[in-house]
């Protein structure tokens, strides 16, 4: 958290580059960040920083910065990556615009926010979002550390190669997520999309709504309470899998050790030369 700050700057305009390098102790309130094309890094090397009511159009706008509020802010689509390399930095009711947003940053908080922003927060570690809005195409790569309630985000290729996740009451339209991932945990929330979770390890999904075709390919440690999965065929490839479905899956594909309890399975599809039949044990309700 930031400390009180002693230096206000309001209703000015920046254009330089590093046009506030290395400032310490300020409130910047209703600045306009624009102009020159060469400007760039306004914000670099500072310290207990609070920011409000601002508008950013440079790029790289906060890097390399501790202890930093920012709130009721836009970056637009012109601040090309804004947070690089930031220590407890804190952001509400703001907008973000600029392509790789939150790069290798630790301790951020994001809350009521809206994201449009491809390759945002990747090498990220101990991040809490709540009430975020996002659109991007690759976020939260190589993340560590996270927990997340109420994330409305489209995406493609999401949560791959992070570790440590909880999330909680959000909706998640996204193919490819959680690749490689491990120590997951997805409560009451719905997700959506083509090849969910392959090659994750430690991955529980409780209260969920799944969609999509082919998920959780050589996923080990699987786990599934009181969920639905629609339009998932060839499910579970190669997978460890424990799993208590409501409802019927369109079909499973040669798990690798499975307890499966649901209402019915339309088509199950075993490769003795890959899987041995008699570890998928699958339990139907009501016969």
């Amino acid at each position: 958290m930031c400390k009180t700050t002693t230096k206000i700057l309001k209703n000015k305009t920046f254009e330089e580059e590093r046009s506030l390098y290395r400032v310490n102790n300020y409130t910047i309130d209703s600045c306009l960040f624009e102009g020159k094309v060469d400007g760039e890094s306004p914000l670099k090397e500072v310290n207990y920083i609070n920011v409000i009511n601002s508008n950013f159009s440079l790029r790289y706008a906060i890097w390399n910065a501790n202890y930093v509020n920012v709130n009721n802010t836009i970056f637009t689509d012109k601040c090309r990556a804004p947070f690089w390399y930031n220590y407890d930095f804190n952001i509400t009711n703001s907008q973000i615009l600029g392509i790789k947003a939150f790069r290798e940053c630790n301790r951020v908080n994001v809350k009521d926010c809206t994201f449009n922003s491809p390759e945002t927060f990747w090498k990220c570690k101990n991040v809490t979002i709540s009430n975020v809005k996002m659109n991007s195409e690759y976020p939260f790569f190589e993340c560590e550390n996270l927990v997340i309630s109420n994330l409305n985000m489209t995406a493609k290729y999401s949560f791959q190669y992070c570790k440590n996740i909880v999330i909680k009451n959000s909706y998640l339209n996204t193919k490819d997520a959680f690749w490689h991932s491990k120590h997951i945990t997805i409560i009451d929330s719905i997700i959506e999309g083509e090849y969910l979770a392959w090659y994750s390890k430690d991955i529980k999904f409780i209260n969920c709504k799944i969609i999509g075709t082919q998920p959780f390919c050589k996923v080990k440690k699987l786990k599934i309470n009181n969920s639905t999965m629609t339009n998932c065929d060839l499910s579970f490839e190669l997978s460890t899998v424990k799993a208590s479905i409501n409802g019927s899956i369109d079909s499973i594909k040669s798990p690798r050790k499975a307890k499966i309890t649901c209402d019915s399975i339309k088509d199950i599809i075993i490769d003795k030369t890959l899987v041995n039949p008699k570890k998928t044990k699958i339990i139907y309700r009501n016969k």
